[in-house]
């Protein structure tokens, strides 16, 4: 299994702060007036399209572990760029988001049923295959533990 690509790296970091703003938003729990609640409806769309499975992410993190995730990422772009390998979790997380996507474009061109009705099922065999890591590990680095803290990234 390949790393994520630089673009990709890219494409995550700016994926967490965003989360992580739409995150700090709704921890503030100020009224939205209509315009803000349209943009982040947009927002929602977009980064669920780009990323899917992301908006589980926004459910299961607060702000302060989204903005630190852009961080790492920010520290994993600068590893690939000396040649040096990114951390496991960043090589998770973009895999996971490259499998439900291609598995998502390509149930939606053939029309097929996922076993047990569940894409994610699929996704999950793929990653524990793939990373060699079972699955509440590789959902540990993915949205954290149930509490919302951040995910143990050490594997």
């Amino acid at each position: 299994m390949t790393g994520p690509t630089l673009a990709e790296l890219y494409d995550l970091a700016v994926k967490y702060r965003t989360l992580a703003e739409l995150r700090a938003r709704r921890e503030r729990g100020d009224p939205l007036l209509p315009d803000e609640r349209r943009a982040r409806g947009a927002a929602f769309r977009d980064v669920a399209a780009r990323f899917p499975g992301a908006l589980r992410e926004l459910d299961a993190m607060p702000a302060a572990v989204l903005r630190a995730n852009a961080f790492e990422v920010d520290a994993d772009i600068a590893r690939h760029g000396r040649g040096e390998r990114v951390s496991a979790w960043v090589c998770v997380v973009a895999d996971f988001h490259r499998t439900l996507r291609a598995l998502l474009v390509d149930k939606r061109a053939r029309s097929w049923r996922a076993p047990g009705g569940r894409v994610m099922n699929l996704v999950w065999a793929e990653l524990e295959e793939r990373h060699r890591l079972g699955r509440p590990a590789l959902e540990a680095m993915m949205f954290g533990t149930p509490a919302g803290s951040p995910p143990d990234r050490r594997s």
